[in-house]
Order: C-alpha cells, then sequence, then structure tokens
C-alpha cells in the first residue's frame, strides 16, 4: 500500500528537522532569554550608548564595519556592560570584502575580563588589532597566512588565556591554539556560532543559510561572569572590509555551572 499524503509530510518533516539539527549542532537548546544590551542587530547602532567605537571602527549603512579596505587601520568596538550571566550564546553575522587579491589581517570577537578600548597596531603586540595579553577568550578569524607550516587559509581559531599567555601574529598563535578549522568566507555571508555552557565550550562554522561547515566542543574551560565582549579587526599592508552584520547574544538560564569573577581566572 503507498502511504499517504499524511504520511508523506510527516516524513518530510519529521526529516527536515532531523537536518536542522545535524546542520546547527547547539549546547543547549532551551531556556534561553535574549540580552539585547549585548546584542547588535541591523539597522545599527541600536543603542548608541551601549556600544562604543575606536580607531577605524564605524557604524556605515546599519552595519558594524571594523575596518576599511585600507592598508595599517585597526578597529575596535566593546560593550561596556559587564555580562552578569554565567553562560551564553553568541551568533555572529559578518562578511568580508576586498578589491585585491589578497586579504589581511582578519578579526576577532574577545570575552574578557576587562573590555578591549583600544586598538593595537604593532604587529607583534596585538592579536587582529586587539592586545594579545588578554584575559579570556578570543574567537579568531585568521585571513592571512603569516606562518609557514599553516594551510588552508582562512582559519577559525579560539583559545583561553589567563593573560600571561601570549598570541604572535607572525607564528598565527600556534602554540595556543585549542582549535582551527579552515574556514572561508571571502567575498562571502557567513555565521559563527558561539557558546558556553556549563564549563564546555562550543563553536559552529556556518555558511549564511546555517549550513554547519566545521563544529567542536571543549570540555572544562573556566570563564568567569562579569566580563565584556569586544569587536577587534586588523589590515596591515593587505586589507578588507569587515562588517559585523548582526551580534546576538541569549544566556542559558537553565545552566547549573557558574563562577563568579572574583577569585577565578579563565582556564582551559
Amino acid at each position: 500500500m503507498y502511504p499517504t499524503e499524511h504520511k508523506i509530510r510527516s516524513r518530510l518533516y519529521l526529516t527536515l528537522l532531523v537536518w536542522i539539527s545535524v546542520q546547527t549542532p547547539s549546547a543547549h537548546a532551551d531556556e534561553k532569554r535574549l540580552h539585547p544590551e549585548h546584542s547588535l542587530f541591523y539597522p545599527m547602532p541600536n543603542d548608541p550608548n551601549l556600544w562604543n567605537l575606536g580607531g577605524s571602527a564605524r557604524f556605515h549603512d546599519g552595519v558594524l564595519t571594523l575596518v576599511p579596505s585600507q592598508s595599517n587601520r585597526a578597529g575596535v568596538a566593546w560593550n561596556g556592560i559587564p555580562v552578569d550571566y554565567c553562560n551564553w550564546e553568541v551568533n555572529i553575522a559578518f562578511s568580508i570584502q576586498s578589491g585585491g587579491y589578497y586579504f589581511a589581517d582578519g578579526w576577532a570577537l574577545f570575552y574578557t575580563m576587562e573590555p578591549i578600548t583600544e586598538v593595537v597596531l604593532d604587529p607583534y603586540k596585538n592579536i587582529m588589532g586587539g592586545p594579545n595579553d588578554y584575559q579570556g577568550v578570543a574567537l579568531i578569524h585568521d585571513t592571512y597566512n603569516s606562518f609557514l607550516f599553516d594551510t588552508n587559509f582562512p582559519r577559525l581559531y579560539a583559545l583561553v588565556s589567563g593573560g600571561s599567555d601570549r598570541y604572535y601574529h607572525y607564528r598565527n598563535g600556534w602554540s595556543l591554539r585549542r582549535y582551527s578549522c579552515h574556514f572561508s568566507c571571502l567575498n562571502d555571508q557567513c555565521r559563527i556560532k558561539f557558546e558556553y555552557w556549563n564549563r564546555n565550550l562550543y563553536v559552529t562554522a556556518m555558511d549564511w543559510n546555517g549550513n554547519c561547515k566545521d563544529y567542536k566542543r571543549f570540555e572544562n574551560v573556566v570563564l568567569p561572569a562579569g566580563g565584556y565582549f569586544s569587536f577587534t579587526a586588523f589590515n596591515d599592508y593587505y586589507y578588507e572590509t569587515v562588517n559585523i552584520h548582526e551580534f546576538k547574544v541569549e544566556e542559558y538560564t537553565d545552566a547549573n555551572e557558574c563562577f563568579e569573577r572574583d577569585g577565578q581566572t579563565p582556564k582551559w
């Protein structure tokens, strides 16, 4: 007997749900609360009092442009309100464009114990325009290969630092990496999901439609509450335009683990 139309539709719907769950893994799907005070939505700025800009960063055409297509530029955007909740999920929609053949150097999202308020142009002391001695976690999209032994660029990195480690630009942070994957998003638009839930850190790299390109989970990560979100970007000799189209921050309200800022150091 042939399946009825209702059964066919049910099977298609179930298949679609399974496909979506595979395409976009999540730390935890329930009990999330949006925090607009930490987020950015088109058209930007939503509230000019919440985000501060420095260097070459500008709100332009409804998006956050961290750096324009010019050499020797760095931009920073930081949120001035501390994150007073312990477990969170951020979704970043971004694009990178360049009028030339080369792209450089990249951009980063930081969750740090102090906001990043100034750009650093010295390539020996910066991490995509931010300081290389931060305390917290950094998600780095590196679009230029500065290290001989790296392949398949651009790449996406994640690392946690207690402040004593250093990210060296001309080694692409080789000794500090805890996560690395090939993630090309040149002259295109892409998404990244970054989650911290019950001492677990999750990174999901996606195309613009939400299809998963890479997914990784890390255990036993300590990120105290009370930190700040900041974006940075850096153009050295070669250049690109980095635009943030959306930055959505949600709190996991059903998580159990919570670390207070006092007496806790970010660690992996």
